[in-house]
Formats: C-alpha cells, sequence, structure tokens
C-alpha cells in the first residue's frame, strides 16, 4: 500500500504475521523504499529511495533522526534483531543483518554490518567494510577493511562532521517531503 500525502510516507509499509511498522513523528520513507513487519521508525527518522527494512522474525529499530540511505538493507536472524541507535547515518547500499549500531555512529557506503556484531557509539565504518559475525567495537572506533578490524579513534573532525551529516538529511528529508507535497 502506498500513501502520498503529509505523512511523508510515499514508500511501501507492509504488515507481516500481525505486525505493521510503527512510524513516528516527522518520518520520510521516500518513493521505492519498503518497510515490513515489526519495524519500529523514531521520529525524524527517514528511509531513502529503493531501501528495504525487512522485519520478519525479530524487529528492527531505527532510532530518532537517523537515516537509511539510497539502496540499503536491514534484515534480521532469528535471534538477533536489528537496533539502529540515534542521529546514525547508514551510507549508501549498506547491509545491515542482526546488527547494532550504536548512536551517531556512521555506517560507509556498501559496508556490510553482519549478525550479532556491536558497532558501539560515534564509531565509522569505512566504505566496503566487512564487519564479521559476532564482532564487537567500543564507542569512537574507526572501523575498515576487509575484515573489517579497529585501525585508532575517530578523530574530532570526524564526530563533528557525522552530528552535522545526521541533522543535514534530517533537514534533507523535510525538504523532500515538502516537495513531494507539492
Amino acid at each position: 500500500m502506498d500513501s502520498h500525502n503529509e505523512t511523508g510516507i510515499y514508500g511501501t509499509i507492509i504488515p507481516y504475521r500481525g505486525k505493521s511498522p510503527t512510524i513516528g513523528d516527522h518520518v520520510f520513507v521516500a518513493p521505492g523504499a519498503v518497510v515490513i513487519g515489526d519495524v519500529h521508525l523514531a521520529d525524524g527518522a527517514s528511509v531513502w529511495f529503493n531501501s528495504v527494512i525487512r522485519a520478519d522474525h525479530e524487529p528492527i529499530h531505527i532510532g530518532l533522526n537517523s537515516n537509511i540511505q539510497d539502496g540499503c538493507v536491514l534484515h534480521i536472524d532469528h535471534g538477533s534483531p536489528v537496533e539502529i541507535g540515534n542521529n546514525v547515518t547508514v551510507g549508501h547500499l549498506a547491509i545491515v543483518h542482526g546488527a547494532t549500531i550504536g548512536d551517531g555512529s556512521l555506517i560507509g557506503m556498501n559496508s556490510t554490518i553482519l549478525d550479532g556484531s556491536v558497532v558501539g557509539k560515534r564509531c565509522v565504518v569505512g566504505a566496503n567494510a566487512l564487519v564479521t559475525e559476532g564482532s564487537h567495537f567500543d564507542c569512537e572506533t574507526l572501523i575498515l577493511g576487509v575484515p573489517a578490524r579497529a585501525r585508532g579513534k575517530v578523530k574530532r573532525s570526524m564526530l563533528d562532521y557525522m552530528k552535522k551529516n545526521a541533522s543535514g538529511y534530517t533537514k534533507l528529508s523535510a525538504e523532500f517531503k515538502k516537495e513531494l507535497e507539492a
């Protein structure tokens, strides 16, 4: 079912096994995005074009003002829900599968975060990184490579950029909603 109104929901919202996505205030779900099942989108979250968020056996929670950029896939595994903290950026074409991402983190484009992994608060997972199953990273860690490894601490300048990026996507989603409503 597509919704085209002031709600900011332009993508497809699908209930599954009696559970419908719950959607907070000022949420943007772009045309072409699909949100399925036990998904919780907190206030200000945005799901961009052609992303798929499918919670069929475990829940998926996306925190306040977090953005799931174009072409992302978020999915669970039995016993491994997905938790995306507040003010998180999940970059274009990234996959988060049964993992936890801490507040303020940035998940780089085309990276993959696998089952049972925990990425701490304000971490950076570099583009194309592969965070293998069950990996755990402390707060403010720079995570790079295939397989991904801790490569030091995130610099202050990057932390500032990550904050701006997350709030920038919140503003951008409001602009898109306004354009689509026109």
